[in-house]
């Protein structure tokens, strides 16, 4: 890194004309080494850097109204804009959320079902997520829910791993299979909009 004399700055910062801002306080240093990030913070910032363009990129997580938790459709076989599931992808009960064990929990999220229109008044579709939430001391075995929501998911993210979740060692499982999710930690799997079951059949 190259430093250059800037133009002196209120509280002693200085303005190299590029938008970048330093300061070093001494008068008789004539170089500073900067380590601005080591390998592990890297990977912490590709990671978080990822979750940010996985919210931007996708509607469903950044809906803008509340959600009404109805399913439709014959029977109710069209899933709800959300849905709250047991680790074994039974629907969660009002007595469930005082279950011991209810830190463990997935959400599921309809890109099929987004009320708000876009910007010039259109319907906005996306793919459909579940997020897998454990906060528990041991590891939770959950399973994946019928194929009315999705027939296949994609392992997007796993916090108990740092890859970019825009270069994952991607996983891919299919309706009613299993997945094992670490002690304190989320998982973000997704279902193409092709995929997603969004049609009562």
């Amino acid at each position: 890194m190259r430093t250059w004399a800037g133009k002196p700055y209120p509280l002693g910062a200085t303005d190299d004309g590029s938008g970048t801002n330093f300061a070093l306080f001494s008068e008789v240093a004539e170089g500073v080494d900067l380590v601005l990030l080591d390998d592990g913070a890297r990977r912490l910032l590709a990671f978080t850097s990822g979750l940010i363009r996985l919210r931007r990129d996708h509607p469903v997580l950044r809906r803008r109204r509340f959600f009404s938790g109805r399913p439709s459709g014959h029977a109710g076989r069209v899933p709800a804009d959300v849905e709250w599931l047991r680790p074994d992808a039974s629907p969660m009960e009002d007595e469930d959320w005082a279950w011991p064990q209810a830190g463990a929990l997935a959400m599921f999220l309809n890109g099929g079902a987004i009320t708000e229109p876009d910007r010039y008044g259109n319907r906005v579709t996306d793919d459909s997520f579940l997020l897998m939430f454990n906060s528990s001391d041991t590891a939770v075995d959950f399973r994946l829910p019928a194929d009315r929501f999705a027939a296949r998911w994609t392992l997007l993210v796993d916090t108990a791993s740092t890859d970019d979740p825009d270069d994952p060692d991607e996983r891919e499982f299919k309706a009613g299979g299993g997945l094992r999710l670490e002690s304190h930690s989320t998982a973000v799997l997704r279902s193409a909009r092709e995929d997603a079951g969004r049609r009562a059949t």
